[in-house]
């Protein structure tokens, strides 16, 4: 694939280019395609690649995947609690029809475009239509799900070989090391494996920025209609592609130095068409995603920290991991912090203007409107780092060009030397992090309470037949329905409603329980708390059993109460 993308750009160099002048030939040898630097470096974007695609469906099929699904399914949530938030006992099977579209279904592409624009017109609808198409081929399948935000990883690599071709026309390692940064990133690989737009917005996003730089350098009416698709597709890809676009607007308007050129018209037209073609999509202002939280400026400055360092590595740590594991970790995201800052200070040293402001807008089209946003609103939208991946990308590229530049073969041997270890132990710090990553059952981004792991488990060794109870909000109810087994039959209910439980099940469960819902049970079962990070409960038939009850629960009913209400609430 590298060498495909690298023979088409180079047949797109032309002899004279607008943008990064006139390609100069590299003398060193640190320019061929297949030194052993070169075959290192492919070596580690093959295992990059193969990393998106291996053990796709271990990790918990989290809240925002369920929900992807059913949208993708065709039908809304009021369809899914009309059905089976009634108490009767359902199947995995009837569950299972909330989230995998079938040929007998009666919902079309159509329904999920409408349930869309109904419940979360935030997110454009490319993906989920191509998700729904996706799925219908590989039904049931969770791996065949995020296989395809794998494809799309892969694109996006491909798209950053070509931008940085694009941006550095004599420097071809730059755009090696970029890809290989972020092959192994595991950040890249955080998304890659999640049925979430992300990975096909972060292609689009790239492949519409070496797009316009073809155009640009082309100046031919093809160029610029490619532009403008990809462009459109970028913009019903993710909403926030708006800004990246922005960002391109602001490129060609400096590059023009403000003046309404041949090159600024085609552009305008362009965008324009793009701009057209969006407006359709009833997009009315609301935002139902993450970033409502709110933080000091001391916690929102570490979290950006964080959110830059996740680039590079990044080894699962929360909260209540070990003080001794936090701080070499915090020292390593100042040393990789300092490396980003530095990188970004050589690339305005050592780059043409035109190339150093071309990155600098890229990185800064998404991550800078959006953190005048959080001080305006006090919001903290700009923290969500998949909200930023255009920006990320551009920080990729400056790292990827300092990094290409001070270990070429021009620079003294002592000196370079020294850069290729710092190559190598970026590099090796992302390949570990993506490998434990790609091995892990859990992962900070994906239950971030535990829950699901934790109750499935417990569940899946129960004794058969077994039933799940629970009043809690439906949407968790199908995350957990996949990690466990098909024969797994449930009741659920919506609160304050009642349930009938019949016995004969082997072993009865209730899960995240209102304390109306307890009260009821109390009545025929002693409940028993026996997983608290889940709030799940095992439920033995009074006549069976002495009536007991968990004092514990009783001292904490009110503290358990609240905190489903605010599972329930999201």
């Amino acid at each position: 694939m590298i060498e495909a993308l690298t023979k088409f750009a180079d047949r797109q160099q032309t002899p004279s280019d607008p943008i990064n002048g006139p390609p100069q030939e590299n003398k060193t040898r640190s320019g061929a395609v297949w030194s052993v630097e070169g075959v290192l470096l492919v070596c580690i974007i093959a295992a990059g690649i193969c990393l998106r695609f291996t053990h796709l469906d271990q990790k918990v099929y989290w809240y925002d995947e369920a929900f992807s699904s059913l949208q993708v399914s065709g039908y809304s949530p009021r369809d899914a609690a009309a059905d089976i938030l009634t108490g009767r006992v359902v199947s995995s099977g009837e569950i299972n029809k909330y989230q995998f579209p079938t040929p007998k279904s009666p919902k079309t592409a159509t329904d999920t475009v409408k349930g869309l624009i109904a419940i979360e017109p935030q997110n454009t609808p490319a993906y989920f239509v191509a998700l729904r198409w996706w799925s219908s081929l590989f039904p049931g399948s969770i791996a065949a799900i995020r296989a395809l935000s794998a494809i799309f990883s892969v694109c996006a690599l491909g798209a950053a070989f070509l931008l940085c071709r694009e941006i550095f026309p004599s420097s071809p390692r730059v755009a090696y090391v970029c890809v290989a940064l972020m092959a192994i990133s595991p950040f890249q690989l955080l998304y890659a494996q999640e049925a979430r737009p992300y990975g096909m917005w972060c292609a689009a996003a790239t492949l519409s920025s070496a797009l316009l730089l073809r155009a640009v350098r082309r100046r031919t009416a093809a160029a610029w209609a490619l532009y403008a698709l990809c462009a459109a597709l970028s913009l019903y890809t993710f909403l926030f592609s708006i800004l990246v676009l922005g960002g391109h607007a602001l490129f060609v308007a400096i590059e023009n130095k403000f003046r309404f050129t041949a090159a600024a018209r085609a552009f305008a037209v362009a965008l324009s068409a793009a701009i057209v073609s969006f407006i359709p999509w009833p997009y009315r202002g609301q935002h139902a995603g993450a970033g409502n939280d709110h933080y000091s400026l001391g916690q929102y400055a570490i979290k950006w920290v964080r959110s830059i360092g996740i680039l590079f590595a990044d080894f699962n740590l929360r909260k209540e991991t070990s003080r001794w594991i936090l701080v070499p970790y915090s020292f390593l995201l100042l040393v990789l912090l300092t490396a980003c800052g530095y990188s970004i200070y050589f690339l305005c040293r050592r780059a043409t203007p035109t190339q150093a402001a071309y990155v600098l807008i890229l990185m800064g089209s998404v991550c800078l409107p959006l953190t005048m946003l959080d001080a305006a609103q006090g919001s903290s939208v700009s923290l969500v780092t998949r909200y930023i991946f255009p920006s990320l990308i551009g920080l990729q590229i400056a790292v990827a060009y300092m990094l290409a530049m001070k270990t070429d073969a021009s620079c003294a041997a002592r000196s370079r030397g020294a850069w290729q270890g710092s190559l190598a132990l970026i590099l090796a710090l992302g390949l570990a992090s993506s490998v434990t990553m790609v091995r892990a059952n859990e992962w900070w981004n994906k239950d971030p309470e535990n829950y699901v792991q934790a109750a499935s488990r417990i569940i899946n060794s129960a004794k058969a037949p077994v039933l799940v109870v629970s009043d809690a909000w439906f949407v968790p109810m199908l995350s957990l329905e996949h990690k466990l087994r098909p024969d797994v039959v449930y009741q659920l209910t919506a609160e304050p409603q009642p349930l009938d439980i019949h016995n004969g099940y082997g072993t009865i469960f209730a899960v995240k329980p209102s304390l109306h819902l307890r009260t009821q049970l109390e009545k025929n079962f002693t409940l028993e708390l026996i997983d608290r990070s889940s709030d799940l409960w095992r439920l033995t038939p009074a006549r069976s059993a002495p009536e007991v009850r968990d004092s514990q629960s009783q001292q904490k009913a009110g503290s358990d109460e609240q905190q489903g209400a605010q599972f329930r609430g999201r």
